[in-house]
C-alpha cells in the first residue's frame, strides 16, 4: 500500500542507462550507457523495504538473463536463449506487479469484468478501494484526469448504463500513465517479446539486435537518468502540492530545484528544448517571488507550468525509451508521433488552461504537420503493421477535424482522448 511520495527523480531501487542531456533521437547515438544497479532508502517512497528487495533481485536477475540470452544467440544455442527469455519475461512480470500503476489498472479491469454479467449496482463496491488508490497515487502523479472518468463510471452505474460506464473505466485506465516508470518498462517488455518472436523464427541476429535495446535502455522503476526536464518537472509537481498545503517555504524550495533542472535544459544541445526551458524559466522566476501567501492566480499559473513542463517531459521520455541509437525501424513514424502528440498537448493547454485560442491554432498546425508526416512515413514503411497504421491514421484524420473547428466549440475531452490515444500507439512502435 502507498504511503507516502515517490520522489521520482531520487527513487527507490534504480535500473538506469546513464543517458546524456539532450532529447533529439541524435542525443542517444553517441553515448555508451552502462547498466546500473542502485538500491536505497529515499525519502518518500512507495514501496516496502520487502517489496524494494524482491525488485532489486528481479532487476538483477532480468539483466543476467538478458545477457546470458544474447550468449546463448552468439553460440548459436537459440533453444537456450528462448529459456533464458522466458525467465527474463517472469521477472519482468514480478516488477510489472510492484508498480504502483499496476496495482489500481488491476482494480479497473475487475470492475470492467464484473460489469460483463452483473448488475451495475452489485459491481458498485468495486468503485471504493479505486477510490482510496487513486487519493494513494495523487502525491506523486496527476489523477485529476483519471479521478473525472471514475466519476462518471460511478454516474453511470447509479442510472444503471453499463456499457458506458466500462468506457469511463477504459479511458480510466489510459489515463493512469506514470510516464517515468510505465513507458521505459513497456518499451523494455516489448523489446524483449520483440527477441522471443525472432527466436520462434531463428532468426538469431535480428533477436541479438532487440536485446542489445533492451540491455542499453533499462530504465525501467525510476528515471534516475540526466535529464533536468523530467526534473523539473517533478520539482513543479512538489510545489504544486506544498503550496496547495499552505507550506510556502517548501514550495519556494521546489521551485528553486525547478529553476535549476531548467537552467541545465536551458544548456541542451536540442535547440527546441533550450528555447523552451528558456521561456520555463522565466515564468518560473517571476513566480518565485510571490509564494508568500494564499493566491489562487498562482495557483493556476503553477499549474500551467506544470502541465507544459509535464508535455515536454513526456517527450524527453519517450526518446529516451526507444532506444535510438539501436534500434531504428520505424523511428521517423515514432518521432513524429511524439512531436505531433506534444503539440497536441500545448493546444490543449492553451486553449483550456491559459485561454490563447491563437496559440492553440498554432499548436494544431503543428501536430498537423507532424501528424501527416507520421501518416505518410506508416504507409509507405515495411515494418508497420496494418492495426497500427489504421490507429495512426484515425489519429490524424482526427486532429484535422478539431484543427479546422472553431476555438469555442472544441471540448477538452476530444483532445485529451486523442493525446492518451497516440500515447498508445506509441508504447506499441
Amino acid at each position: 500500500m502507498l504511503t507516502a511520495k515517490i520522489k521520482p527523480i531520487l527513487a527507490g531501487i534504480i535500473i538506469a542507462t546513464s543517458l546524456s542531456t539532450g532529447v533529439l533521437p541524435a542525443a542517444y547515438a553517441s553515448p555508451s550507457p552502462k547498466l546500473m544497479e542502485k538500491m536505497s532508502f529515499e525519502k518518500g517512497k512507495a514501496i516496502s523495504p520487502e517489496e524494494e528487495r524482491i525488485i532489486s533481485s528481479a532487476a538483477t536477475k532480468t539483466l543476467r538473463h538478458i545477457a546470458q540470452a544474447r550468449a546463448d544467440i552468439h553460440d548459436k544455442d537459440l533453444g537456450a536463449a528462448k529459456t533464458d527469455l522466458e525467465r527474463t519475461r517472469t521477472l519482468l512480470d514480478i516488477i510489472k506487479t510492484s508498480m504502483p500503476t499496476t496495482k489500481i489498472k488491476d482494480r479497473i479491469w475487475v470492475a470492467k469484468k464484473h460489469l460483463e454479467y452483473e448488475d451495475s449496482e452489485e459491481v458498485m463496491p468495486d468503485l471504493v478501494p479505486i477510490y482510496a488508490s487513486l487519493q494513494e497515487l495523487e502525491d506523486f502523479m496527476p489523477v485529476k484526469d483519471a479521478k473525472a472518468h471514475l466519476d462518471k463510471a460511478k454516474s453511470h452505474m447509479i442510472s444503471g448504463d453499463k456499457k458506458h460506464a466500462s468506457e469511463e473505466l477504459k479511458a480510466m485506465d489510459a489515463a493512469l500513465i506514470y510516464t517515468e516508470i510505465d513507458l521505459p518498462l513497456a518499451t523494455t517488455r516489448r523489446q524483449v517479446a520483440s527477441a522471443v518472436s525472432d527466436l520462434e523464427k531463428n532468426n538469431g541476429a535480428k533477436a541479438d539486435k532487440a536485446l542489445k535495446v533492451a540491455e542499453d535502455n533499462v530504465v525501467f522503476l525510476s528515471v534516475d537518468v540526466d535529464e533536468p526536464i523530467v526534473s523539473a518537472k517533478s520539482s513543479l509537481w512538489e510545489a504544486i502540492h506544498d503550496y496547495g498545503s499552505g507550506a510556502y517555504d517548501q514550495a519556494q524550495k521546489d521551485l528553486a530545484l525547478a529553476s535549476g533542472s531548467l537552467q541545465k535544459a536551458v544548456k541542451s544541445g536540442d535547440a527546441f528544448v533550450s528555447k523552451e526551458a528558456s521561456n520555463l524559466l522565466q515564468r518560473v522566476k517571476a513566480i518565485g517571488g510571490r509564494i508568500n501567501h494564499k493566491d489562487d492566480t498562482l495557483v493556476l499559473e503553477l499549474d500551467q507550468l506544470w502541465r507544459r513542463t509535464a508535455a515536454l517531459s513526456d517527450r524527453a521520455m519517450d526518446y529516451m525509451s526507444t532506444g535510438w541509437s539501436r534500434f531504428r525501424a520505424g523511428s521517423d513514424v515514432k518521432s513524429n508521433l511524439i512531436e505531433g502528440r506534444l503539440y497536441l498537448s500545448y493546444a490543449r493547454i492553451d486553449q483550456f488552461y491559459e485561454k490563447n485560442a491563437k496559440g492553440a491554432k498554432n499548436d494544431f498546425s503543428q501536430a498537423v504537420k507532424y501528424l501527416n508526416t507520421a501518416a505518410k512515413e506508416a504507409d509507405n514503411g515495411k515494418v508497420m503493421v496494418s492495426s497500427i497504421k489504421k490507429e495512426i491514421d484515425a489519429i490524424n484524420h482526427s486532429v484535422e477535424i478539431l484543427a479546422k473547428k472553431d476555438s469555442a466549440k472544441l471540448k477538452e475531452s476530444d483532445l485529451y482522448h486523442v493525446v492518451t490515444r497516440t500515447t498508445r500507439v506509441l508504447e506499441q512502435i
